[in-house]
């Protein structure tokens, strides 16, 4: 059964008003003004008269007052308010003002100013004065639409599931009708929901923002698009489709005028503040997918995703005038899309809540098969269908990017690339079936040697009894001995640990443990060049209960990470032998590691919580007070809360930190009070949020004591699994408003930061990059950027790199040369740049953390392809820095560093450079500029970057080098320097 809604959308859909006439009703305006007034109320009639008496004498597109007046009026009676890009329909506009849409309609910027006269525009300054009335029509169908969809049409929605329990309900709109079927599906806020979700929804050239269904507006950071509750809320069990077209001009050039764009150059930013999804898409949403629309004979697969943009511009593409082609939808291949969704969306089970009280049917649906469907009467006006079908189909499509977002789409496993913080950890080492004994020299350079743990004194075969004291001891041994409680996996290759002058080395061992009384947290490992160890770390320990207790025991040389062994001892059982399981760095390479002040080792603990393992002036564990749900809310928290920095408007409306370098100061205030704010709750969530132990507490404490302090510089080591924390931006001040806010608060503003993934093994390679004979960099451009911003970011760039003495430079244009260079072993790049668009995905997205994209040129190049083309067993011989200076549309999320920084470090890179959310191009560039002058000059990596920081902020007040995170040991530096 086919419904039909029709409801008047005069003038947009120009049911009485044919696209193709020009200057109709010229003679008069009566006609004209009794169309605007249907929209905007009777009460309007004086004023909407006065505007057009004025344009037929108007010689000039510059505004009276009076007539400025009149709009401001006009605007009052209309009952529209301004809600910005997250706005419902009819809202999601910056503001009504006249004259900035007289002056777009003028130049022709808004669109089609001189070409549509609809309502009878003749000349150009007439048209031109009218487009604000045109402006505010359209706006008003919009919320006519939703109010419709919202109230009535929705409450029939209702009435009919309510009367058709098992009736499986499809809707389609059209132009406004898109928003009459979202409003229907999503009904008001607060007010009656549906009594289950819809089996498909499908929008055919939709006249609603291209952000209504978005997670996060990215012009709005931390705002939902405002139909977004459907997808959150699983209003719609099956697909999600759009069409979009490049000859519907209607949508294309009449939705944005006199919107308010105010020029932006954000790095990959490809969509507009103010679009249609007519032109497209949904953007923004978690699984969307775009793919061509197909011909009536061929399938689709909607399985891969919850919303599919169709690109239907060979299809959509008859008609001309204002609308151009608008209305052209009436073709198989339309509604051949409509029934494959709807087969398709009848067969999934539900993904809705339990509180809907919505069960699955006991057994597939049957249909009645695909085919076309055509509709009848003229492809004009705007209208809504509700049909009832079932049935199954497949297809084919490729996805594209969206903002991260929790979802209600089922979940897309992971794919290889895992997680930025993932750790391929060692299985625990099988207890040995008998002693061993493996002989070895012990005297010589290089002979192996294994560190053991073992309780001093006790039997083998002797339990260890709760409540009791025993002193275990680490220590190191030319052989592996089988009697002992733990033998480390694998030997310690002493040729590595030490440098060429070093007769002995001291290694740091920390015990934490929540099983055991202990006397202390640290004790010290003496290991001499050969032979045995010259002394232990011993601790006292004391079981608290029987069972499976478990110690971590920590181990540093200078302060820097190098090993962690878990240790899981059987209590009370006699001759258990422990279990060990181990990671971290391998011990090759220790050697040439620099100290740090401040090492922490964070990764997940029981119950879904989180463990951190602080060494240095602080010794112990915690437990942080986050699991990874939360901590995921409190990053995409503040990278929003970053973003609004980024798009920070100022009185005039320009974007200031994406149109200039110099902030003012008044900028610059606002930038610190929203990243403060943002990083001090970062820093509370983490040490003292809901449920934080005192000891936990303490570490917070210590930590802002420490940061805090004028006469101290650390370096701080984090190597955290699965936790993607933006460290520099965490503020340990005081934000009550007790204390002046103060840049140097920030621990990334002070002190120098390194990020390491924990992983195993976790490479350790000299931190010198060797300049001679030359240094091997590699540039990887969009070239594109350029012409698309109307900009030289890429030229300028290229041009730093030109004839530079000492230096190699491989310009790689195209994804192939990209790829190829990364499947070749022999590949020499030490230094790998990328300036480019990205794509990120996550886990829930379409195609997963695999589909994250590079583009280097309008063809993207996924994780997975890297995967498959240039496999992480092909290690680069240069072992390279990759610096990603790339960002979409949407602020980076966790997964895109996740996917690529791993890949990179399998690959044999050294670290990765990156930022944590969507960066200006302009300020892109000055930072990539500075950062290799001084690089190149012999500064270490981190003195770079903190030094960087300093500089942007003190000569130019711009603190958006706190975007910039290092993946990497903070004291690679090239020798000798470039000079």
């Amino acid at each position: 059964m086919v419904i039909g809604m029709h409801w008047p959308s005069l003038p947009w859909g120009m049911e009485e008003v044919p696209a193709e006439r020009a200057a109709v009703l010229a003679a008069g305006h009566d006609a004209d003004i009794n169309a605007v007034v249907a929209q905007l109320g009777e009460e309007a009639r004086g004023t909407i008269a006065h505007i057009f008496a004025y344009a037929d004498t108007a010689s000039s597109a510059e505004l009276t007052p009076a007539i400025e007046d009149d709009f401001a009026a006009l605007f009052q009676l209309s009952g529209l308010r301004t809600g910005s890009t997250t706005g419902r329909p009819g809202a999601d506009q910056d503001g009504f003002d006249p004259q900035a849409i007289v002056s777009e309609a003028a130049a022709g910027e808004g669109g089609a100013a001189r070409d549509t006269q609809v309502l009878g525009f003749g000349s150009k300054v007439k048209d031109a004065i009218l487009a604000p009335v045109r402006q505010l029509s359209f706006w008003k169908m919009k919320d006519r639409a939703r109010r419709f969809g919202e109230t009535g049409a929705h409450q029939l929605l209702i009435g009919m599931q309510a009367n058709g329990p098992k009736v499986r309900i499809h809707l389609m709109g059209h132009s406004f009708g898109c928003i009459v079927v979202s409003g229907m599906v999503a009904g008001e806020a607060g007010g009656p929901a549906l009594r289950r979700p819809i089996e498909s929804l499908f929008l055919v050239q939709g006249a609603l923002s291209l952000w209504s269904y978005a997670d996060d507006v990215p012009y709005a950071p931390g705002s939902p698009g405002y139909f977004r509750r459907i997808v959150a809320n699983g209003m719609v069990r099956g697909p999600i489709l759009t069409t979009r077209s490049r000859h519907d001009t209607a949508v294309a050039r009449f939705y944005p005028l006199g919107a308010g764009a105010k020029g932006q150059f954000l790095l990959g930013e490809d969509l507009p503040k103010y679009g249609g999804i007519g032109a497209f898409g949904i953007q923004g949403s978690t699984g969307m997918v775009d793919m061509p629309m197909a011909a009536s004979d061929l399938p689709y697969d909607f399985s891969e995703g919850s919303i599919f943009n169709l690109e239907a511009s060979n299809v959509i593409c008859n008609g001309g005038g204002a609308a151009g082609a608008h209305n052209d939808i009436v073709h198989p291949a339309v509604a051949h899309a409509f029934w494959a969704a709807a087969i398709q969306g009848s067969a999934r089970p539900s993904m809705l809540s339990p509180d809907w009280g919505i069960a699955a049917d006991p057994e597939p649906p049957t249909g009645f098969g695909a085919g076309a469907w055509r509709g009848t009467g003229r492809g004009t006006g705007t209208g809504t269908g509700t049909v009832v079908r079932g049935g199954t189909g497949t297809g084919t499509g490729t996805s594209r990017g969206a903002t991260p977002a929790p979802s209600v789409s089922p979940s897309v496993p992971p794919c290889n690339g895992g997680g930025l913080l993932g750790i391929d950890e060692m299985p625990p080492a099988p207890p040995p079936q008998e002693p061993r004994q493996t002989p070895s020299p012990g005297g010589e350079p290089g002979s192996p040697r294994w560190i053991h743990a073992d309780f001093e004194g006790l039997d083998p075969d002797a339990p260890v009894v709760q409540g009791e004291w025993y002193t275990l001891a680490f220590d190191l041994d030319v052989a592996q001995r089988g009697e002992a409680l733990a033998t480390a996996e694998a030997p310690l290759p002493t040729s590595d640990l030490f440098a060429p002058d070093d007769k002995a080395v001291v290694l740091t061992v920390q015990l934490d443990t929540d099983d055991f009384e202990t006397s202390g947290h640290t004790s010290l490992m003496r290991i001499p060049r050969t032979g045995k160890g010259l002394t232990k770390a011993r601790f006292d320990v004391s079981p608290l209960k029987s069972g499976a207790c478990k110690l971590k025991a920590t181990i540093l040389k200078d302060g820097q990470f190098i090993q962690q062994m878990d240790l899981t001892i059987q209590v009370g059982v006699p001759g258990a032998p422990a279990q060990v399981t181990t990671r971290g760095r391998a011990m090759s390479g220790v050697a040439v590691l620099q100290p740090r002040d401040l090492s922490m080792q964070i990764y997940p603990g029981a119950a879904g919580g989180y463990e951190c393992v602080v060494c240095g002036p602080v010794a112990t564990r915690v437990r942080l007070p986050v699991n990874a749900g939360l901590i995921d809310s409190y990053i995409n928290g503040a990278r929003a809360d970053l973003m609004k920095v980024v798009m920070h408007e100022d009185p005039t409306g320009r974007y200031v930190f994406q149109r200039d370098i110099d902030i003012p100061p008044e900028a610059q205030q606002k930038a610190l009070q929203i990243m403060a704010r943002a990083g001090a709750l970062l820093m509370l969530r983490l040490f003292e949020g809901a449920g934080a132990g005192e000891d936990t507490r303490a570490v917070g404490r210590a930590l802002r004591r420490l940061s805090t302090n004028p006469d101290i510089r650390l370096k701080i080591q984090v190597v955290a699994e699965t936790l993607p924390m933006p460290w520099p931006l965490l503020y340990m001040g005081d934000v009550s408003g007790a204390e002046p806010l103060d840049w140097n608060n920030f621990l990334g503003m002070r002190h120098i930061i390194e990020q390491i993934p924990l992983q195993n093994p976790m490479a350790v390679m000299a931190p010198e990059i060797p300049s001679a004979p030359n240094l091997q960099v590699s540039l990887n451009f969009n070239a594109g950027i350029d012409a698309a911003m109307g900009v030289d970011f890429v030229k300028s760039q290229r041009g730093f790199w030109k004839d530079r003495p000492g230096v190699a430079v491989t310009d790689r244009a195209t994804p192939a040369d990209f790829i190829s260079a990364l499947n070749n072993r022999d590949t020499p790049d030490q230094i790998l740049y990328l300036y480019c668009h990205a794509v990120s995905r996550g886990l829930t997205e379409a195609g997963g953390p695999g589909a994250s994209s590079l583009a280097l040129t309008d063809e993207l190049i996924s994780l997975n392809d890297l995967d498959l083309s240039a496999p992480r067993a092909v290690r680069l011989s240069g072992q390279p820095l990759v610096f990603i200076n790339a960002c979409e549309s949407a602020e980076m999320s966790p997964t895109f560093y996740d996917g690529f920084a791993p890949y990179f470090m399998d690959k044999g890179a050294r670290g990765v450079i990156g930022t944590e959310c969507k960066t200006p191009a302009l300020f892109a560039r000055a930072w990539a500029d500075r950062f290799f002058e001084r690089f190149l000059h012999g500064e270490p990596l981190g003195e770079v970057v903190l030094g960087l920081r300093q500089e942007f902020l003190k000569q130019h007040g711009n603190p958006l080098g706190l975007l910039y995170a290092v993946h990497c040991d903070a004291d690679t530096v090239i020798r000798p320097a470039l000079n």
